[in-house]
């Protein structure tokens, strides 16, 4: 069995989430996931996880302002440019596999 470090509820002790990738390879994960990590330059992030030696398991989809657009009706435009960024991000960082999100329920 496999472990990754979920680099949003872990090492939180730590504010910076390019620090947290120094303490996950500290403490022997060879892979890590974080949530949202689009405020970060997707090249800074490589360059950290490279730098440490992890991999980069998992990538939540840039969620915008009602955590996704995938299940919001009429928002089929934010979804496109929010799977593009994550895309990106996802083959900078050699990321597989991408969480896309739905999106809060829309009363």
């Amino acid at each position: 069995m496999k472990f990754c470090a979920n680099l949003s509820f872990m090492f939180t002790e730590h504010e910076d989430l390019l620090d947290r990738y120094k303490e996950a390879a500290s403490a022997g994960f060879k892979g890590v996931e974080c949530a949202f990590p689009y405020d970060i330059a997707k090249e800074v992030l490589a360059a950290t996880k490279d730098k440490h030696g992890l991999e980069q398991v998992l990538l939540n989809a840039e969620p915008g302002e009602n955590l996704g657009h995938g299940g919001r009706k009429g928002e089929e435009e934010k979804f496109m440019s929010s799977l593009t960024k994550s895309l990106e991000y996802c083959s900078a960082l050699g990321t597989k596999k991408l969480h896309i999100m739905a999106g809060k329920k829309i009363e």
